[in-house]
This record gives C-alpha cells, structure tokens and sequence, in this order.
C-alpha cells in the first residue's frame, strides 16, 4: 500500500490522465447539428431572439411562453442582441461555464492535492463535457449548484441570493437549496426557512410574467402525456407498479449516479452516513451489494464502491457531524432530482442529471484526509473514462427538422401558420425570415399552454383550426394511435378519433442515412390538413428550393417509387431512392454534386431563400 503523500501524488496523477482521456474524446467530438444541439435548445435560442427583437417571450406564432430556463435564455437574449449566431455561441459559453465550475472546485480544496484532483476530475467528467456543449442551459446550472454548494456555510442573505440564482437556472436546484438551508444550525427554524421561499420569488415572477401561471408551461406536458398514453393501455395494477418501480428505481443510486459519477458518488455515500467500527457490521453494506448482484439486480456501482470506502481502514474515521449532514443533504437533493424527473415526470434525460456531479466531486473533496481511499475513487473515474466512453446521442436525423423549416415559407408562402410539435429548429428557421416567414405553432405545449389545454381535452383539431394552422408537420409517430408509444398523440386530436385520413402528405423530409432509431421518425413529413383552404401549390419538377440558417440548401425531389439520386463526391454512387411515389426534400450533402439518377448532368443551382 503506498505511504499517504504519494498517494497524494497518484491521486493527482490518475486525474490527470482521467481529465485527458475525456478532454481529447470531446475535442474530436466538437459539437454540430447532428451530435449536440438537441432540439431542445432551439427552443431557448428562438425565445431568447424573439425577446430581443421585441417580439415577446415567445417561440413562434407569437404565443407568450415560460416554457425555458430563465437565467439561461436571459443570457442568450443579451447575445442575441449583438449576434445571430446563437447555435455557434451557446456551447462555447457552456464550455465556459464549464471552465468556471472546474476553477470553483480548486478553490474549494484550496489548491491542495484534493482540490485539484477534484477539479480535474470535473473538468474531465465525460457526461459534463457532453452537455456542457448542448447549447442548453446545462453548464450554467451545474456551476450555480457548485456555487450554491460552496455557500453553504455563507451568511443567510448570501445563500439566499445563491439559492435564487440557482432556482433560476434550473427549478429543481431549489431543492438543494432548501436543503442546505434547512441543515444550517446556527439560524432559527424560521429563519433557515424563510432563505428559500425568498429565493423562489424571482423564479415565481418570472413564469407568471411570461406564462401567466406560476409554474412553467413546461413543467407537465411530457409527463402527462406519457401517463395518459399508459392509462389508454388499460393496465394491471401490477403493469403500473411495474412501471412506476421502473421509474422510480433509478433513484436509488442507479444508472443517473452512475453517469455522473459512480466512485465519486460512492465517496458521498460513504461520507454521509455514520461508520460503525465493529467489523462484522462494517461489511454488510458489501455483502448485501453481493445477495443483491446474485439475485439480478443492476446498477449497483455507486453503492459497491461506498461499501467497499466503508470496510477500508482508511475509512475508520469519520467526518464531523456538520460535514456529514451537510454532505447528506446533498445526497438527498441529488436524488430528489431523479425523482422529479424519472419517478413524477417519466421523462429522463442525461442533461436533467449533469447536475448530480456535484455530488460526486463534493464525495470525493471529502477524502482530502483519506489519500489511499481517494487513489481508489480516482482510479475508478480513471477507469471509467477510459473503458465507458459517453455514447452521442443520434440526432443527424435533425437534419430534416432543419431543412423542413427552411422550406415552409418557399412552399407555402410568407404568413402561413403550420402547427408542430417538434418545434425548435422549425422555429428557430422561420425566424430568419422575419415577419415574412410561416407562423410554427407549438402543439406538445412545452411552449404553448393553450395548446397543452387542448390536448388534455381531446381537442387539438379544434385548437388548430383556431389558430387557422391549414397545414402541420412532424414525425408520423406524433400523431398516431398506438399509446405504447409515449409521446403519440393521435388520441388527443379529436376525442380519440384517428386523424390520419385527414393529413395529406405534402412533402417528407429525411435525411439518407440517419435514423432516430425509434419508428415513425425516419422522415419529417408536412400534410395539409383536409377541407382547410385549397391544398398548396407545389413545384412540379426537381430544383434547390432553400437554404438552411448555416447557408446548407435544400432539394425539392419530384419522384416516383424506385426513382432515385447519385452522389458525385470523387465518383458518381447512389445517394438516396424514393421508397414511395411523392415530393421529397432532402438537406444537401457536405460535399458532392447531385444528379437525378438517368440523367447525365447535376441539378443546376439556382437562387435559394
């Protein structure tokens, strides 16, 4: 076993290597349409420009919206005022929020060995460096939850002011910091309590102003559709225990504490509760881990690696009461968060998470007198960066979300209101155009309560002629029948009636090659909407019709089943074969000319919108 100051060394050395590994793994994964900018993220760039242009806080149609993260999309609106290059700037002033928090970390180990390691490993932590370039409000709410933790011993005005900043740059950091508050000892009840009701008034303020209500119009959508689709199945009460328990386990240190941080988390664990020095106690956290694995269960890292700081002699002293209950509630937050988000909402995504690693970098800054337990946490990140690469999510299929938006005005004309629910990059594209681009509709009410009122009562047809929305366009999957699919929402259209026969495809978009992997969402296809107004005028022959916000253009393809395009890209291949006769718009190729197949010479460029 190595003597203590050169475990010290190891620690940092092992964090070095472990901040590399990922650092270089996101260098050569720099963020684009296709890995990072979820679609998500357009919706607080086409919020934060529409502020600045001082059209309201609105995504399309001029429907007031606060259906996005304030303290983020405020930022981006002050940008949004010198650039319109938002999907360019957003991941570098995450990477910069980033940066920030690692440099926080440091400070808070005081630049000792411990407190640079822990900043390495942040800095290196491959679900942050992911996120942090998603274009999201990510990276800034994880550096508000290290500056709310590092405020915890402040005075009650400062935490406070943390505390609101925090809640403002993701609503469920409020728990966090009601938690802290409430575990300070040197404060009366009343006035522990009254530090995070104060701090929730800005936040509070600002759904009203821009919402109307006092909670975000985002705040139930996704879930409520996902439980009434499961109601529509008719399940068993054991089908919705099952379910529940599925949601609901994760919670229990499972795959999101993993991501974030599994031996840092490991060390949290470790570190809030109290050790027991008797021996035959001391491993039983191990050997229950052990009955646990036999008998099936999974996602078990987080506690293995607690137990095994636990039966480490190194772990035979433990962290003073105020440390230990201040780390605990940190847990306790940690996990209310999963259980907003998996348990309640039914709607996991990592990016909800990233803010579990301060958990895991607070466990870890807790070894700062225990080096050899601290070699093993950094060899296990170590590990962990190494050998569990952070898979990219596929999202080349946005493509055709773009390039669809980019087309609606040239094929429908300025001023037509088209209802979507995939809405973001649709949005985000017809905002170029200005008062002379299509009018996109909201209709998951993410951004639209009007909206989500009228998908909770069946209503949407009714909703959509209200808004005198003739045409609509998203995957298929968005609107079918089938409630084994979450997020359909054929059901809700007009009192359970399927609205397919009344859509009739105008054109789809795909993308060759991208797949969203998930069925009914390998096109983005745009119906006019049977008996509202004349059917749309379509060009008849094969042409560039548009260009996309980052000057890629767009081709109108007439085709019949079994026609099809080539790729010239340093010798004539195959590109793309109609499966079906119809119009196709396909986002051009990085490089290449296309021919239509047959034919000698390559679609001829023309002026594009």
């Amino acid at each position: 076993m190595p003597r203590p100051a050169s475990a010290q060394r190891l620690v940092v050395g092992a964090s070095v290597l472990a901040a590399a590994i990922a650092v270089d793994a996101a260098w050569r994964g720099m963020p684009d349409l296709s890995t990072h900018l979820r679609d998500d993220a357009f919706y607080e760039f086409a919020w934060a420009r529409n502020l600045a242009n001082g059209d309201g806080p609105s995504v399309g149609a001029g429907i007031a919206t606060s259906g996005v993260q304030p303290l983020w999309s405020l930022l981006l609106a002050l940008i949004a005022y010198c650039t319109d290059q938002l999907p360019q700037v957003a991941p570098a002033l995450g990477l910069g929020c980033h940066l920030v928090a690692s440099w926080l970390w440091r400070c808070e180990g005081r630049g000792t060995w411990i407190g640079n390691a822990t900043a390495l490993l942040w800095l290196g932590n491959p679900l942050l460096l992911r996120e942090c370039q998603n274009g999201q409000e990510t990276a800034l709410a994880c550096l508000c939850a290290v500056f709310l933790w590092r405020s915890r011993r402040a005075s009650a005005p400062a935490l406070g002011a943390a505390v609101a900043v925090a809640t403002l740059a993701r609503a469920d950091l409020w728990l966090l910091g009601f938690l802290l508050a409430m575990c300070r000892g040197r404060e009366r009840l009343m006035v522990r309590a009254s530090i995070p009701a104060v701090a929730a008034v800005p936040w509070l303020l600002f759904q009203h102003a821009c919402g109307g209500s006092w909670l975000p119009d985002s705040a139930a959508p996704m879930a409520w559709l996902a439980r009434a689709n499961f109601a529509l199945l008719s399940p068993t009460a054991a089908e919705w225990w099952g379910q529940q328990w599925q949601f609901t386990r994760p919670a229990l240190l499972g795959g999101p504490f993993w991501n974030a941080s599994v031996a840092g988390f490991g060390a949290l664990v470790a570190a809030s509760v109290p050790i027991v020095r008797t021996c035959a106690v001391r491993w039983t956290p191990l050997l229950c881990c052990a009955v646990a694995a036999l008998l099936g269960a999974e996602d078990l890292g987080t506690v293995v690696v607690a137990a095994l700081l636990m039966v480490g002699a190194s772990c035979g002293v433990a962290p003073r009461v105020r440390a230990r209950r201040q780390l605990l509630a940190l847990l306790v937050a940690l996990a209310g968060v999963v259980v907003v988000h998996d348990a309640l909402r039914w709607h996991p995504r990592d990016y909800y998470f990233a803010p579990l690693a301060v958990g895991g970098a607070a466990g870890f800054l807790a070894l700062r007198k225990r080096p050899i337990a601290a070699l093993m946490v950094a060899a296990v990140q170590l590990a962990q960066a190494a050998y569990v690469s952070m898979p990219i999510e596929p999202l080349q299929h946005q493509r055709a979300m773009q390039a669809m938006g980019a087309a609606l005005a040239p094929l429908l004309g300025d001023g037509m209101r088209v209802g979507c629910f995939n809405s973001g990059l649709v949005s985000w594209e017809q905002l170029r155009h200005g008062e002379g681009g299509a009018q996109v509709v909201n209709l998951d009410g993410v951004v639209n309560a009007p909206a989500f009122a009228a998908l909770r009562q069946a209503r949407l047809s009714d909703y959509l002629d209200g808004e005198g929305a003739r045409f609509l366009c998203d995957h298929p999957a968005q609107w079918a029948m089938d409630p084994a699919w979450p997020h359909a929402n054929g059901a809700w259209f007009d009192g359970g009636r399927d609205p397919s026969p009344d859509l009739i495809e105008v054109a789809r978009c795909v993308v060759p090659g991208a797949t969203a992997h998930r069925p009914g969402t390998d096109a983005f296809v745009l119906c006019w909407r049977r008996g509202r107004g004349e059917a749309p005028r379509l060009p008849v022959r094969t042409q560039w019709i548009a260009r996309t916000s980052d000057g890629k253009p767009v081709l109108w393809f007439v085709a019949r089943a079994g026609d099809g395009l080539d790729l010239d890209a340093g010798g004539r291949e195959p590109w793309f074969t109609a499966d079906r006769e119809g119009n196709y718009l396909l986002p051009a190729p990085p490089h290449g000319r296309v021919f239509v197949r047959g034919q000698e010479g390559p679609i001829a460029p023309a002026l594009l919108r």
